[in-house]
């Protein structure tokens, strides 16, 4: 089952986006509830014990974990999305307007980190070689483990922090249209 189809079946599930509130903000779908995996608790899952809970992230993977979570928790009935929002964002469509993505902030972040490196080793010490080093072995493990705390570490900076979303009713029963 994708996305589009949980979300039309909103009055017996609720569709619970795991990834970060600044990943939430760029591209969501209009039924989804916020719940981050990184701050999130079983319960917090509590009100939709007796409901169909649809689990989506950016790849599946944090929502396969809290799928376990949840599962290790008794709850009966939860399920994560054939489809996560990669494929929603790979459509084409772009987050806030204005707005710089966490994509677009991850790469300037290591550009200017490396940049540094370079001018470093160039005009102070070949010390300054490491940053590199250490860039390059993060981004190899980070591929390796499908999670990047790097990018993480950018969603929680405060430019990209919101206020935490309340579920109002029309967001609980709403139509899976992507939102950005």
């Amino acid at each position: 089952m994708n996305a589009s189809q949980a979300a039309a079946e909103s009055h017996e599930s609720v569709l619970v986006d795991v990834r970060e509130p600044a990943e939430f903000r760029e591209l969501h779908l209009d039924a989804a509830v916020n719940l981050p995996s990184t701050r999130s608790r079983v319960a917090d899952y509590e009100p939709y014990r007796d409901r169909t809970i649809r689990l989506i992230c950016n790849s599946g993977r944090r929502a396969r974990i809290v799928k376990a979570e949840l599962d290790a928790a008794a709850f009966p009935r939860v399920e994560v999305c054939a489809v996560q929002m990669q494929a929603y964002g790979e459509t084409g469509r772009i987050g806030i307007e204005g707005a710089w993505t966490l994509d677009r902030q991850f790469r300037l972040a290591l550009g200017v980190l490396l940049l540094i490196s370079l001018l470093g080793t160039y005009l102070v010490s070949p010390w300054f070689i490491s940053i590199a080093c250490v860039v390059a072995t993060a981004l190899t493990v980070t591929s390796l483990l499908d999670r990047c705390y790097f990018k993480v570490l950018i969603a929680n900076m405060p430019w990209n922090r919101c206020p935490k979303p309340e579920a109002s009713a029309s967001e609980a029963s709403g139509s899976a249209t992507v939102s950005s």
